[in-house]
């Protein structure tokens, strides 16, 4: 299956040095030439991207606005003219848009219970990252954080 990023959930991904987790629940990732260049900031990162076979990064131009970043914009538009259905966003309101248009946005936090739920992991290593992510800032609240815990057991 072919899917559209965003940054963030390739940046937590690569955070966790867990790209492989995304290799094994996609044939592709497509990203926007805009999406790589906010993931590219971090040389790390960009790198990363660069040496993943499995990545594909496109050039993209908004024709369009959407009222969201340029990034999440890029993303959903792409992933429309790709007719791929899943895009993975983290944001809310891009999400929100991204459910308007007829996209079903996966977020970090989804894609790890896909894992889970996958068996590509364990539920003590679900519950490591899941806490590796919060050290690495992703957000979440405590009861979305909960209610994630007791759907991988």
């Amino acid at each position: 299956m072919i899917v559209v990023s965003n940054a963030s959930p390739l940046i937590f991904f690569i955070k966790l040095e867990r790209l492989d987790l995304l290799e094994k629940l996609f044939t592709k990732i497509v990203m926007p030439e805009q999406v790589f260049f906010e993931v590219s900031v971090k040389e790390t990162a960009g790198n990363e991207i660069k040496a993943s076979a499995f990545i594909e990064v496109k050039k993209f131009f908004l024709k369009k606005d959407i009222s969201l970043g340029k990034g999440e914009t890029a993303a959903i538009l792409l992933a429309l003219q790709l007719k791929t259905s899943k895009v993975l966003l983290d944001d809310r309101k891009a999400r929100i848009a991204a459910k308007s248009f007829g996209l079903k946005p996966i977020g970090t936090l989804g894609l790890l219970v896909l894992a889970r739920e996958k068996n590509l992991i364990t539920k003590k290593e679900f519950s490591k990252l899941l806490n590796e992510l919060v050290k690495n800032g992703f957000r979440i609240s405590i009861e979305l954080y909960k209610e994630a815990l007791k759907k991988v057991q």
